[in-house]
């Protein structure tokens, strides 16, 4: 089935709702600038429903919303538009780096500088003092299938699964570093498919996650084997590949452990993309 996403320019306020499958994507509405307030810093789309979250680290503010069908004035016409449900004023969060919904409907909240975290907020279940997780890490990721959390940090190349406790921890040098973008895609084998960009060197690699935390590289592809992207998003159908500045896009399926793009029209200048609920 397809699967939804949600597009957002922070500098203008605009955002566009979209369909996804693994060989096309169709943009559903296109929402006018300052339809959301701008300057958004970071999107968070929930894996369990079609809760949106934005956040703004130098305020500290907040914004959540959800994505619902709605049929428009001429017969037969609906779209999926974006829902405002609640805004928090500056200073309702900490600064955080890093935010990821996890299917417990609990978005993880994370900073990078200090360790420090937390687990759901308005109010939250659980406060991580700082320290209480490593520092560093770059990317944090929520995997569909295992429903595993995956932390990357492309400065060293650790990683680890799982929090609080940790399911399995990668010491420096496990994984190579410099990758800009992972993204969880489709199952594979009964495990997640992640996908690994470099920007700088457009390469890549596909490896699976298990249920017990182990990660496999299943395929690598060496310098400039890719296009230039500067967004990666995962889906349970495949991965769409974006560039901001030229509005170029493909969709990628997997097939037999290779990624089978398909060309797809965007519009340019999106900063952040998001996969909002299950399809």
């Amino acid at each position: 089935m397809p699967e939804r996403l949600l597009f957002y320019r922070s500098g203008n306020g605009s955002a566009a709702t979209a369909t996804m499958s693994a060989n096309a994507l169709h943009i559903s509405v296109d929402h006018t600038p300052d339809t959301l307030p701008r300057d958004w810093q970071i999107m968070a789309g929930s894996p369990k429903d079609s809760t949106v979250m934005f956040y703004n680290r130098g305020s500290r503010s907040a914004e959540v919303g959800h994505l619902e069908s709605q049929d428009f004035q001429a017969p037969g016409v609906s779209g999926v538009v974006y829902v405002t449900d609640k805004r928090f004023p500056s200073g309702s969060f900490s600064e955080w780096s890093h935010i990821m919904w996890r299917l417990d409907k609990k978005p993880l909240f994370y900073e990078s500088l200090s360790g420090a975290g937390a687990l759901g907020f308005d109010p939250p279940k659980k406060i991580y003092p700082p320290g209480s997780f490593s520092t560093g890490w770059t990317h944090v990721l929520f995997a569909w299938w295992t429903a595993n959390d995956f932390f990357y940090n492309a400065g060293n190349g650790a990683a680890a699964v799982e929090f609080d406790p940790p399911q399995r921890v990668y010491p420096p040098g496990s994984f190579s570093g410099g990758w800009t973008s992972i993204a969880a895609g489709p199952q594979s084998n009964n495990q997640d498919t992640l996908l690994f960009y470099n920007a700088n060197a457009r390469s890549g690699a596909l490896a699976r996650l298990g249920f017990n935390g182990d990660v496999s590289t299943i395929r690598s592809w060496g310098r400039d084997s890719f296009s230039f992207w500067t967004h990666v998003v995962g889906t349970s159908t495949g991965w769409l590949f974006y560039d901001h500045d030229s509005g170029r896009a493909e969709v990628a399926a997997l097939n037999n452990d290779n990624l089978v793009g398909t060309p797809v029209n965007l519009s340019p200048g999106f900063t952040h993309i998001s996969r909002v609920g299950r399809p």
